[in-house]
């Protein structure tokens, strides 16, 4: 949501969409940021109330150490690139990897 301090950022989602919804895009997930340590049956849990998305599984140090070095792992062996980071193959792609914001910041894109 745009506001003060806030970039302006316009997520729209086609069909009707009833109830909470969340939508996000961020390259840190690429750059092995949280986002990149979910798997699947992961639960995330989300607070409205204090803006917060969370995953249960990420807040075990344990967890988290390990998924990170594995991530960090597996981009070692691939050039330094995980191998589930799809490459920017258009102008409009890579304008947008090196403008998007991380969602801490708005999950807009940044002005150039």
């Amino acid at each position: 949501m745009a506001g003060p301090g806030r970039p302006c950022d316009d997520a729209r989602f086609s069909g009707g969409s009833v109830g909470l919804v969340i939508g996000h895009v961020s390259p840190e997930a690429a750059l092995g940021g949280p986002i990149a340590l979910i798997e699947n049956g992961d639960t995330i849990v989300v607070d409205v109330n204090s803006d917060s998305l969370d995953c249960t599984e990420l807040a075990d140090p344990a967890t988290l150490t390990a998924r990170r070095d594995r991530w960090q792992a597996e981009a070692g062996r691939n050039g330094g690139v995980h191998p589930l980071v799809r490459t920017a193959d258009t102008r409009l792609l890579r304008r947008m990897r090196a403008r998007a914001l991380p969602p801490l910041q708005g999950a807009g894109l940044s002005v150039p």
